[in-house]
């Protein structure tokens, strides 16, 4: 009993009947071998099982061997080729095919080789309907696709599109550009604004005592008694005046927030309201080193717009 379970236990997988069976079904020859090797069934059971499924292979690669071939076309989309072109070559490929079988496309013979075939046509503007056939003995196989050459008013609407869909993303490119530069600018001018506001702190906080007030005495005489730029120096240094050094004085004119147009357009007309001088004398009275020390320019401003 053992020795029987474990002859059993080692038989090969494709010495088993139901392996023998399949083999037998869908690929003959080696059916037959493994029916007469390996099986245990009665001699007539094996011829007929043999004969059986030498028919049926037989039969099937007759059905196989004269199957009609079939076909695909390189390309096509959804059954349509588009092209520019006069001419177009279709290509594809043929399975199935043996030595008898041609293709042709729109009856323009085909070169086959190696399962692919290939014919060049002849197209007119818009859509040419294309049919692919191939024969093989009695059996026929049929493509059909849509070859549409474009005309040249569809030709000229692309140009024009490509064209305006360069320009646009030119556009684009340029007003990206011109924003990033001025975000550069911007970021450059406010970082100089914030360096030149720190510099000035800084250099504020260093300012000698003397020097504030010479500034202080400079903004007075310059935005209440509307004095010229000169004559504020010479105020700040006189021993009658703020009796400053040069060096504070200096830095007082440098310093003071001033519009000395406005300053001697001023004096100008307390000139004509008050002592009725002629534009002349006053022009000398605002220009003269005895007088208020306005420059040409200063002067010849309040003149004009008195």
């Amino acid at each position: 009993m053992e020795k029987a379970e474990k002859a059993k236990s080692n038989k090969k997988w494709y010495t088993s009947t139901w392996f023998t069976i399949v083999t037998l079904v869908f690929f003959a020859p080696v059916g037959i071998f493994l029916t007469w090797k390996y099986s245990k069934w009665g001699k007539v059971t094996k011829v007929i099982a043999s004969v059986a499924a030498a028919l049926f292979f037989i039969y099937a690669v007759a059905m196989t061997a004269n199957a009609a071939p079939t076909l695909s076309i390189d390309d096509a989309k959804n059954g349509r080729i588009e092209t520019q072109d006069p001419s177009y070559k279709i290509t594809g490929k043929i399975t199935g095919a043996n030595g008898s079988t041609t293709v042709t496309v729109n009856d323009v013979p085909a070169q086959i080789n190696n399962g692919k075939y290939s014919a060049i046509i002849e197209l007119k503007e818009g859509d040419n309907s294309v049919t692919v056939t191939a024969k093989k003995k009695d059996k026929t196989t049929q493509e059909l696709v849509i070859v549409h050459r474009l005309t040249a008013a569809e030709l000229q609407a692309r140009k024009e599109a490509e064209a305006a869909k360069q320009k646009a993303e030119a556009d684009a490119a340029a007003s990206k550009k011109a924003a990033d530069d001025k975000k550069s600018a911007d970021e450059a001018a406010a970082a100089k604004a914030a360096a030149d506001k720190k510099a000035a702190e800084d250099a504020a906080k260093n300012v000698p005592a003397e020097y504030k007030s010479a500034l202080s005495q400079a903004t007075t005489y310059a935005n209440t008694m509307h004095m010229s730029k000169q004559g504020v120096y010479d105020q700040l240094v006189s021993e009658y005046g703020g009796q400053f050094s040069a060096a504070a004085a200096q830095y007082g004119v440098d310093n003071v927030v001033a519009d000395w147009n406005a300053n001697a357009l001023a004096k100008a007309k307390d000139y004509q309201d008050t002592m009725h001088m002629s534009p002349a004398a006053i022009h000398d009275q605002l220009t003269s080193s005895y007088g208020e020390k306005f420059t040409q320019a200063e002067a010849d401003y309040a003149i004009q717009h008195l």
